[in-house]
């Protein structure tokens, strides 16, 4: 989703570092949003396991 309009665009506005670049930014948009997904996920399971509790 964000890797090929990243590696189009970057590259022709600054250069060979844009890719470099563009890919260091790609990685750290996944990494934040691998972590907000999970963080969410567990929420749920968090919740699922207080409602097993109470029964």
């Amino acid at each position: 989703m964000f890797f090929v309009p990243v590696m189009l665009l970057l590259p022709k506005w600054t250069g060979i570092a844009g890719i470099y670049w563009g890919s260091l930014g790609i990685d750290a948009i996944i990494v934040l949003w691998t972590v907000l997904m999970v963080k969410k996920q567990f929420a749920v399971f968090r919740s699922k396991d207080k409602q097993i509790a109470v029964n």
